[in-house]
């Protein structure tokens, strides 16, 4: 009697042993894991405050290198030789001044709203409170970049991704001023609501600046690279006059809706469903079959490290249930943010509807 009831006493506190192992050893594991983030967290964040560290010597003058515009990739890829590019850093540089005192060119006069007193101003007001992110030259390579997502933008290349304008075209003034006064959810871009209408101002003429610079040296890179063109004012000026009437003509190339706002019934919101998994519009093949953005990953023929947008950056399609819409959550944001993708990304349904 006495052995068949210390028998499965013993086999109990076998069992017990082995869950308290495993308890200990799944606690320790925890434990490991959690120091392991928090040692993550703590680099990132030693990094992030290293980064505005040297910021803020960098803005302040205290020790900081000379501020100068540096040439774009493509420029430092191109078959220019190294004489060559320092002559068109040069050229670009007559031309549109220096970050501390930027240029207005005659080419450029139409387009911006102040003088090139009110532009160093909006230069400064840009070191201090968007450089740090988008880059002394507007390239998106500031100190604090590589520690947000998305990353962010590449003025250089005059593709903006939230417009009210076609696919082909630049975006309106007032599409850049919705996004620095409203900010962007879900990402780093904060709104500027609360700052000075003129601060505003002056910052988006800097901004507008910046882009046509490094549109205009695309381009005359590309003329001297292939035809030929001699490094000078004039071939620049070419290229700067038809740049600025890309901008200005983006006015007239504004997206306008054909029909009015379907009401949202029941039978609405039933044809739209069909359409998001059609293979008409394909939105599952980013956003997957739920909206959860994970389509390119539960895709066995596709990488998501393939699909990349125009900054060359890898594509993160949007988790459509958080309820955050980075471009605004109303019906004509939708509209336009779906015009927006196909501008930017190898996205279907506004190249097909």
């Amino acid at each position: 009697m006495t052995t068949r009831t210390i028998q499965p006493n013993a086999k109990r506190l076998a069992s017990l042993g082995r869950s308290v192992k495993s308890s200990v050893l799944n606690g320790c594991e925890r434990a490991m894991k959690d120091h392991l983030v928090q040692a993550e967290v703590l680099s990132v964040k030693a990094r992030f405050w290293l980064a505005m560290i040297v910021l803020s010597f960098f803005v302040s003058g205290c020790g900081a290198p000379p501020m100068n515009y540096v040439l774009s990739e493509d420029t430092k890829k191109s078959k220019l030789d190294a004489d060559k590019q320092r002559q068109v850093a040069s050229t670009l540089e007559d031309y549109f001044g220096t970050p501390v005192a930027p240029k207005i060119a005659d080419s450029l006069k139409p387009l911006l709203k102040g003088n090139e007193t009110t532009l160093a101003q909006g230069a400064a007001s840009y070191r201090l409170r968007c450089m740090h992110c988008h880059g002394l030259s507007g390239d998106g390579h500031g100190p604090t970049a590589p520690y947000v997502l998305p990353l962010p933008r590449d003025y250089r290349k005059g593709i903006f991704k939230f417009t009210s304008t076609d696919q082909t075209a630049n975006p309106t003034r007032d599409d850049l001023l919705h996004t620095v006064k409203n900010g962007i959810s879900g990402t780093s871009m904060p709104s500027f609501a609360l700052f000075e209408q003129q601060e505003i101002e002056n910052i988006l003429d800097y901004v507008i600046l910046l882009s046509v610079r490094g549109q205009s040296e695309s381009f005359f890179v590309a003329e001297v690279d292939t035809n030929d063109a001699p490094i000078n004012r004039e071939s620049l000026d070419e290229q700067a006059i038809f740049v600025t009437k890309r901008w200005i003509a983006a006015e007239s190339k504004v997206v306008k809706p054909k029909v009015a706002r379907t009401e949202a019934t029941a039978e609405s919101i039933d044809r739209g469903h069909k359409l998001f998994i059609s293979e008409k519009t394909q939105c599952t093949k980013c956003h997957g079959k739920q909206g959860r953005g994970d389509g390119l990953m539960n895709d066995p023929h596709a990488d998501p490290k393939d699909t990349k947008d125009s900054w060359g950056n890898i594509a993160r399609p949007a988790n459509l249930t958080l309820g955050v819409y980075r471009g605004g959550s109303r019906p004509l944001d939708l509209s336009v943010a779906s015009i927006a993708a196909s501008r930017v990304l190898p996205c279907p349904l506004s190249q097909r509807t």
